[in-house]
């Protein structure tokens, strides 16, 4: 019994504190702007978004400006990002991959028949 009063206690005091808390911050969500979000980070601007890449590093420049739009306070290493190691390959151009055979040679184009 004492169990269940207390538990019922910590669910009214959740609740009530949960009512308490403005939303701000969910009012600027909205279809609309995910997918203007979506489409300006999907863009030829951004390169790809590539870890270590200056797309990635614009992409997340980006992310941090609309982070502040809405008020967020930073949390990050250095105000809102967080740093990380990451590796990555960066394959320059022209690659070329062939099937050779006694009788014939096949190219294959990067990207579009293969990707590495």
């Amino acid at each position: 019994m004492k169990t269940i009063l207390f538990l019922t206690v910590i669910l009214f005091t959740f609740n009530n504190i949960i009512s308490l808390v403005p939303d701000a911050g969910l009012e600027s969500i909205n279809s609309k702007n995910l997918m203007q979000n979506v489409k300006i980070l999907c863009s030829d601007e951004f390169d790809g978004r590539l870890p270590g890449s200056e797309g990635y590093n614009k992409a997340a420049d980006f992310i941090a400006g609309r982070f502040k739009q809405i008020g967020l306070l930073p949390a990050g290493d250095d105000n809102f990002f967080q740093y990380l190691n990451v590796e990555y390959n960066k394959i320059n151009a022209p690659v070329e991959f062939k099937v050779v055979t006694s009788q014939e040679s096949i190219s294959y184009e990067l990207g579009k028949d293969f990707v590495f």
